[in-house]
């Protein structure tokens, strides 16, 4: 497979926008990352580089200072987690694309819509049992999509009322999850494009700068304004994407 001019002009703008949004926030390239390239690039390839992105941007999240992180709550996510990301690695090897990318943007459409519209300050703790359906979920979105960390989010951001400690324990999900992921993908023979490892390497650096902004700034940047804006793009980004499906 060929890789276009305008892949090559339009993937590194976004990821440097994608990885500075997960350098405040902890989480969130994904839900940018993923539908831009799917515009270009095949599903089944986009889902891969993701993965290979978060995993170096989760590593270099961790050296710059080790964030906090709730491992109670991990734990108890992990084990839902597993068993949902081993279906959707299933699903993503043997659906029909056109499908997988219907799913995906009006998903994507759906998130933004919520971020967009539910008011936080309504956001009430919820009970430790919730874990079940957002550890299945999340771990199904992950392996499908690498969206999993918004199921993860809405999640965790009811139970850890800490912005450092939520930062910390979303990265730590989000490793956790590429890791798994990178195991799954291999076994389902989805790592093998040698296109995937040259846009990896591509688009790294890209990464690395956008991780390294978000780092220095996520004290001083507006969150709520941020959040707003990303939402907007993610409404008319998940529409567009279910279209051309």
């Amino acid at each position: 497979m060929e890789l276009s001019g305008v892949v090559w002009i339009a993937a590194p703008l976004v990821a440097v926008f994608a990885y500075l949004v997960f350098g405040l926030t902890g989480f969130g390239s994904t839900v940018i990352l993923v539908p831009a390239l799917a515009f270009f690039l095949p599903l089944r390839l986009v889902v891969p580089l993701v993965l290979l992105l978060d995993l170096a941007a989760a590593i270099l999240l961790r050296q710059d200072g080790a964030p906090q992180r709730d491992r109670v709550e991990v734990r108890r996510l992990l084990p839902f987690m597993l068993v949902g990301m081993l279906l959707g690695v299933l699903l993503l090897a043997y659906t029909p694309e056109r499908w997988l990318m219907l799913v995906l943007g009006l998903f994507i459409a759906l998130v933004g819509a919520r971020g967009l519209f539910m008011r936080t300050a309504t956001a009430l703790p919820i009970a430790p049992g919730w874990v079940v359906p957002a550890g299945f979920i999340g771990g199904i979105a992950s392996s499908l999509y690498g969206t999993g960390g918004v199921i993860f989010a809405m999640y965790a951001s009811r139970r850890i009322d800490d912005p450092a400690r939520l930062r910390g324990t979303m990265a730590a999900l989000i490793a956790i999850s590429a890791v798994v992921r990178l195991g799954l993908f291999l076994l389902a023979g989805l790592m093998l494009e040698p296109e995937l490892w040259l846009a990896w390497l591509a688009l790294l650096p890209c990464a690395w700068i956008g991780l390294k902004l978000g780092v220095r700034w996520h004290a001083r940047v507006d969150i709520v304004k941020l959040r707003m804006g990303i939402n907007i793009l993610l409404i008319a980004g998940g529409l567009g994407l279910a279209l051309r499906a």
